[in-house]
């Protein structure tokens, strides 16, 4: 060969499409190992643990988990006893997962337990393939779902059985949007790319069985998680919008929502050209919009027909003056949830199981405010990049809103404890659209040092995450060890020293409980300011009247007195308190007093027999028989 003769440019060779989806799988196969590991060290000291605060509640109270009635009763019974929610998928699965109640026995969670961390690990090994196929990397895709998974905010669905339903209905929700995006993408992908962007290529057939049993598949996954939660009904719409723009568009034959970026949602240059399975598309887009149609109307006539009579679900929208959006409220609620976020651990700023939204802090600029605006304009940006890019993580972001608002308007606003498990699906979308906005701006003009970097703070991040979950984990393991955590980190807490202390006592430690009652009514005397809310108030009032009460149980009735007559002073019409107050009065024949007390308590609670038949007999030895 002539030496100044240039050798022609070898073209590259395409990998072939098994060894590209070799790879793939052994690189899905690697993460769910890595998931599973991190998982069970993470939130293994859960699974040993028994029932706490709520888990009583439904392991006594609800028919169906306790095996009183049969299994299909669960779609006639609502999830709680006070008919506020409607949950059948979930008390099934509890049902399953506990057994038959034994005899003298708590029941045992570690199957409930062991599910938990096996569906949050799906649900994170499934929410990797999302993100990629919304397009991000596979290394983005690998660490959103680390980082999913390890977050501390999502220790309470994972921990707790009363969570379960949470992770019931996100595994329902991506496995849906699995089998709607992703499984169709991979027909698209079936064709290779063509050199020139007008050609028309000729695609693998897919068996329209094939496409119909998963518009079945869709249905049936959606089903089960609007049955499990009803926040999950939101992101269902969501999913079978996304169907329906999804067959209204062209195809690509780079398929996938990764191959819309250059085009956006509306189209791309490269087409496929039809088969003689091409209209089993419609056909399964159909499928899934009608199942959807009937499965939510099924949803519809079995939720008001068994829970119609419950009380309306409380929101910030909500007062006594009837129905209103009361912005200060809401805003509280929003920063509390924001924090919480980017802040979980709680050590050393804001204590985690203290979420106090309805206290007024009298004077300076509540921090929750700044957490608020600074959220609102987090996801503004990311909002405006994903639109403005027309990216596929658009999907991710509008998963995280719609499950968002749900837990943020519809939680009352006076709960001193916001739960954390609300925010678990809401995450499930930001895992999905953050690594893709991410990918988005990650080239291979990068330099390898700020790879490096990347990834090791990435693991430390990640590390960090353990260790905090881990840690938040072991508080879980039952209720002693949770409450006492709790009140560590906060001694004004009154809703948890009131629980505490009910613990206490069935454990015959009255004397304990006293004493934590006092310590937490002196803390609250010191520095808590006074609750502006009707469950502040509640709360409040509850600990001063079990205070009075263990008081007297003490002897000490100068002291009992005391404590009844201030839990007066902020609810008159509390009536245990009422009632102990005057007996107390009575057997001390301060019968002027106890009639002074009662009248108007009678007036306002005339349905009280307890309350009249005091006053009947304190105006009877008072000499006033009229």
């Amino acid at each position: 060969m002539n030496r100044t003769s240039v050798p022609a440019a070898k073209s590259p060779r395409p990998a072939s499409p098994s060894r590209t989806s070799g790879a793939a799988a052994l690189r899905g196969i690697g993460l769910g190992v890595l998931l599973l590991a991190l998982a069970f060290a993470a939130y293994g000291p859960a699974l040993s643990g028994g029932p706490v605060w709520d888990d009583h509640l439904l392991l006594e109270q609800n028919p169906t988990i306790s095996a009183r009635t049969p299994v299909l009763e669960a779609f006639r019974q609502p999830f709680t006893p006070f008919e506020l929610f409607y949950r059948p998928v979930t008390t099934i699965a509890l049902r399953a997962a506990t057994g038959p109640p034994a005899e003298d026995a708590a029941p045992s969670l570690r199957i409930v337990h062991v599910a938990s961390v096996l569906l949050h690990t799906m649900i994170g090994l499934g929410l990797a393939r999302l993100a990629r196929s919304a397009g991000a990397s596979w290394g983005m895709a690998a660490f959103g779902a680390c980082a999913f998974l390890l977050h501390p905010a999502m220790t309470e669905a994972v921990a707790w059985m009363s969570g379960f339903g949470d992770l019931l209905a996100a595994f329902g929700l991506v496995v849906a949007a699995l089998l709607a995006m992703v499984g169709a993408d991979q027909e698209g992908r079936a064709a290779p790319r063509a050199a020139s962007t007008q050609a028309v290529l000729p695609r693998h057939p897919v068996p329209g069985q094939g496409r119909i049993l998963r518009s079945a598949g869709v249905v049936v996954f959606l089903g089960l998680a609007m049955f499990a939660k009803e926040t999950a009904i939101p992101i269902a719409f969501l999913i079978v919008g996304a169907v329906i723009v999804r067959s209204a568009r062209p195809r690509t034959g780079a398929g996938g929502w990764a191959g819309a970026r250059a085009g956006g949602w509306a189209g791309a240059s490269l087409r496929t050209a039809p088969t003689q399975e091409e209209g089993t598309g419609p056909v399964a887009m159909k499928l899934v919009v009608a199942g959807f149609a009937l499965t939510l109307l099924a949803y519809a006539a079995l939720r008001f027909s068994t829970v119609a009579s419950g009380p309306a679900l409380p929101s910030v929208f909500a007062d006594e003056s009837g129905l209103r959006f009361d912005a200060r409220r809401a805003l509280l609620v929003l920063g509390t949830y924001v924090r919480t976020w980017c802040l979980p651990a709680g050590a050393g700023l804001r204590p985690n199981l203290d979420l106090h939204p309805l206290v007024d802090l009298g004077s300076g600029l509540d921090p929750r405010y700044l957490w608020a605006g600074a959220g609102v304009a987090a996801f503004a940006a990311l909002l405006s990049t994903a639109w403005r890019l027309r990216t596929p993580a658009l999907f991710g972001l509008a998963w995280c809103a719609l499950s968002f608002l749900p837990a943020w308007l519809l939680v009352p606003p006076s709960s001193p404890l916001l739960a954390e498990r609300y925010l678990y699906l809401p995450s499930v979308g930001l895992a999905i659209a953050l690594p893709a906005l991410a990918s988005l701006h990650a080239s291979s003009r990068v330099r390898r040092a700020a790879r490096v970097a990347a990834l090791a703070g990435g693991a430390l991040l990640c590390l960090v995450a353990f260790t905090v979950s881990r840690a938040r984990t072991t508080e879980w393991r039952s209720e002693a060890t949770l409450l006492e955590t709790s009140l560590s980190r906060d001694p004004r807490n009154v809703a948890i020293a009131i629980n505490r202390g009910f613990l206490l006592r069935t454990q015959g430690r009255a004397d304990e409980a006293l004493a934590l009652y006092h310590r937490t009514i002196d803390a609250v005397d010191r520095g808590r300011p006074t609750y502006e809310t009707d469950h502040g108030r509640i709360a409040w009032t509850r600990l001063l009247f079990e205070t009075g009460t263990l008081e007297l149980d003490s002897g000490r009735t100068d002291d009992a007195e005391a404590h009844w007559r201030r839990a007066l002073a902020v609810d008159p019409n509390h009536e245990q308190t009422l009632i102990s107050l005057s007996a107390l009065l009575g057997q001390e024949r301060r019968f002027e007093e106890v009639v002074t007390l009662l009248q108007p308590a009678v007036a306002a609670l005339p349905e009280s027999e307890p309350l009249r038949r005091n006053l009947a007999l304190a105006l009877r030895l008072s000499g006033r028989e009229e």
